[in-house]
């Protein structure tokens, strides 16, 4: 393949890898909760890694009127509670707190609902009844205090089914969760975790030449497009069990955000170049890993043998 030809098929991905990581420095997030009128029921969501506070709130509003477990009284009357940047964040029953560490969060939402009214129709709620009505639903941060959403918040959303390209013989089969977002940047599909801290960018190319390249120098290509180190690391690896190779590299992106990347190549009868490349933010905690493996497995792909 020529060069001019590895540039333009190449050019592609570069616009891609520059929306892989989050500028923590200018995320917001929200807390939504809804509490029904006997003090029992409780709705709540948080949002978080949000361009602008309405953003926040408003995505905190939407999660909270269809938050799973939660009363339709409860739903029904969520309401923003607060806004944050660079805070952390606790919701515990109709408890909540933002604060500098998600460890103090924690412990003043639990004490938040602890001290709120419990009152069933024998009396007061019995320690027991307090204790499991006060038990932590969702922790984590945003913005430089370092954007998460931890368990067991992950995963509650539902899932949703893609399938890209819309048409054509070779594409990926996606069934990820509800929160992540999905999008179209070019030729390639765009998915990103609800704080940013994951992004996948999808590909499937139709193109003879670079088909017929060595993968390492269309790793080489793509990496070098995007502006990011060349790779440091080659092994065997696998989309949807399809035998793939991968690399890896690593940039930094618009934001000053220091981004992991894996870049996985698969060619599909000398015709089609697939791909996908996943960026990490550096340090994922468990819950953000459990999160971006979940999506990962409900990636396959059809019109592969």
């Amino acid at each position: 393949m020529t060069w001019k030809r590895r540039s333009c098929f190449c050019a592609t991905y570069a616009l891609v890898l520059l929306f892989l990581g989050v500028s923590r420095a200018g995320a917001w997030g929200a807390l939504a909760v809804g509490v029904s009128p006997d003090n029992l029921q409780t709705a709540a969501a948080p949002a978080v890694g949000k361009a602008t506070e309405d953003q926040a709130q408003e995505a905190a509003l939407a999660a909270c009127r269809t938050a799973k477990g939660g009363a339709d009284q409860a739903r029904s009357l969520c309401t923003v509670v607060g806004t944050f940047r660079n805070q952390c964040f606790a919701l515990a029953g109709p408890g909540w707190s933002i604060a500098a560490d998600e460890e103090a969060a924690r412990v003043e939402a639990v004490a938040k609902c602890r001290s709120s009214p419990c009152t069933l129709k024998t009396g007061p709620c019995p320690p027991v009844t307090v204790s499991a009505r006060c038990k932590v639903i969702s922790s984590g941060c945003d913005g430089e205090a370092g954007s998460h959403i931890s368990a067991p918040y992950v995963g509650l959303a539902g899932a949703k089914d893609l399938r890209f390209p819309e048409t054509g013989d070779v594409a990926f089969v996606l069934h990820i969760p509800n929160n992540w977002d999905d999008s179209r940047v070019g030729q390639n599909l765009l998915l990103k975790a609800p704080d940013r801290t994951s992004s996948l960018a999808l590909s499937v190319i139709k193109n003879k030449a670079a088909a017929k390249s060595p993968d390492d120098d269309l790793a080489k290509a793509i990496f070098k497009a995007s502006n990011a180190e060349p790779f440091s690391k080659h092994e065997p690896a696998a989309i949807g069990g399809i035998k793939a190779e991968a690399y890896y590299s690593k940039k930094t992106n618009a934001n000053k955000v220091n981004v992991l990347l894996k870049l996985i190549i698969i060619k599909v009868a000398q015709t089609y170049v697939v791909t996908e490349t996943i960026g990490t933010s550096l340090n994922l905690s468990d819950a953000q890993q459990q999160s971006l493996d979940a999506v990962l497995k409900g990636i396959t792909l059809t019109g592969v043998k």
